[in-house]
Order: C-alpha cells, then structure tokens, then sequence
C-alpha cells in the first residue's frame, strides 16, 4: 500500500510540474502576443511621387506672385519626417529676375502622406510673350512611382480680362512689312479699339480703326468714310490663358487702294491683357492680287 501510494504521489507531482511549466508558455505566449497587438509598427516610405507629373504643367503667374504649387506624395506613412529633397533649373528663367530661389526639399509629417513644393515666380519678369519652362527633379533613395522623377512646367504672365482696360486709343502703333522686326515704319501712330461686346464669357466683338494707317509700310492715308478709319470687326478670343487670339474676317477695307480699286482685309493675332498689346498678321486683298505678310502692333 505505500509502495502504490508512492507511486501516485510521484505522478501527481510531475503533473503539477507538467502544469507549471506548461501555464508559464501560455502566460508567455500572451504576453507577447499582447505586446505585439498593442505595438504600431509604421514603416518608412515606399515610393514616392510626383503626384501631378503627367505631361507638362502651366504656370500661369499674376500680378499676386502666388506660387506654383507641386504636390508630392509617399505610397506609406512613415513613424518619422520624411525629407525630399528637389532642384529645380530652367535654361532660361532667371533667379530673382524670373522666379526667386526655390526651396530644395520637402517634409512629409511623420503619419502624412503629402506635401507641397511650393516655386514663386516674379510677375514682372515676364513681359507680353515670355515663356519660360522650369524642371523639378526629384532627389529620393526611394524608388519613384512609374520612375517618375522629373516635372517641367510652363510659366508665363496672365492678367485678367478687363474691357474697360483693354478698349481705347493705341497711341504707338507700327506698322511692319513684310513682316514684324524689319520694315517698321517710320513713324508712330494712334489706332483704337472700340465697340466691345461679349460673346460669351471669354469671347468678344471689337472695332478696330486705323490698323494700317502708315503711309511708307501701311496703306495710308484713308479716306474718312474708308473702313479701315471708320472701324472694321474682329473677334477675340481667350479661352487658351495660354494663347489670347483675335481674328479679323475677310471684310471691306479701302474704298480705293492706290490704282487697285477696293480692298478687303482678313487675318489673326494674338494679345496680352498684361501690358495690352496687340499684334496683328493680315492680308490686304485687291483685284489685281494681294499684299501679304503685312503685320501691325498696337500698343500703348
């Protein structure tokens, strides 16, 4: 009987060894698996991103300097600040002349996602026609989405539309042929542009009176009850802030141009609502053929 009862004491006391030992792991094993749960493990960034680096961007810069703005973004948040770092060069626009010095890297938040470069370009280095492409290019250990690391934008001028401020005498006007830059002619003179009236909210009618008035490369002097001195039509355009245009359609010009007989005009152009300058191409049409290549700028 004590042999048998030895014997049962000896196994319960490994099986409470056995317990102990095996409630130990299950405590463990919480705990760490507790610990895990309770733990945010946020990894470093993955790729990151030229978010609006499709094609080439337009910077349109008004009078307010307000920057052009570069969003940038990480595939993931990261635990800490993230610092990319950017150049940005043009073969033409100037430091302090056409933009001021840009910064050269960004900070993502620890947690965030995006951020901006923001470039600030300077109005008044950009007169009627100046166009300067500028390239970011992004500096980062990390690969770039789609490999993308570079972004070119345009930027130029742009002035809001005002008739009451692009309407008046053009007291400066030249005439140029056979084409603007040489033959210009010897004088200036005053044209106008009258009679404004929409079309649209970015199209328009106007008068145009005395485009060509220059007696050496225009076809002055007109006659008072000429078109060309009375007023002819044109429609403009600014839909493109890129590109404003003005049309003029073939209309009657000259009662009697030289020994030709009348005359009509047509052609095209384009304008600024920044420095309201206006530069006209047209053809002078009479029955024996037509002078081309004839060009007027009217300007303040």
């Amino acid at each position: 009987m004590q042999k048998i009862f030895t014997k049962l004491t000896a196994k319960k006391t490994n099986f409470g060894l056995y317990c102990s030992i095996l409630g130990a792991l299950i405590v463990t094993i919480s705990l760490n698996s507790c610990k895990k749960t309770n733990t945010t493990i946020v990894p470093t960034y993955t790729a990151v991103e030229l978010s609006n680096a499709s094609g080439v961007g337009s910077y349109f810069l008004r009078p307010t300097n307000a920057p052009f703005l570069v969003p940038v973004g990480i595939t993931t948040a990261s635990s800490s600040d993230q610092v990319i770092n950017f150049s940005v060069t043009s073969k033409t626009a100037v430091v302090g002349v056409q933009y001021t010095a840009p910064p050269t890297s960004v900070t993502i938040k620890a947690g965030k996602y995006t951020d901006t470069l923001r470039i600030a370009g300077i109005f008044t280095g950009y007169p009627t026609g100046r166009k300067d492409t500028m390239t970011v290019t992004m500096q980062s250990s990390f690969p770039a989405v789609n490999n993308v690391t570079v972004y070119q934008f345009v930027t130029q001028a742009y002035c809001d539309v005002v008739a009451a401020n692009l309407t008046g005498n053009y007291t400066t006007t030249v005439d140029y042929y056979p084409a603007v830059g040489s033959g210009a002619s010897a004088s200036k003179y005053t044209a106008s542009i009258s009679n404004w009236v929409a079309t649209s909210s970015t199209t328009a009618t106007v008068t145009l009176q005395n485009v060509g008035k220059s007696p050496d490369t225009g076809f002055g002097p007109f006659q008072a009850s000429d078109p060309a001195a009375t007023g002819i039509t044109a429609t403009i355009n600014w839909s493109n802030p890129s590109s404003f245009t003005i049309t003029i359609a073939s209309q009657p010009y000259m009662a009697s141009l030289y020994t030709y007989g009348a005359a009509t005009i047509s052609g095209s152009g384009t304008w600024s609502s920044c420095d309201q300058k206006w530069t006209l191409g047209y053809s002078v049409k009479v029955g024996a053929g037509t002078f081309t290549s004839q060009w007027t700028v009217l300007t303040r």
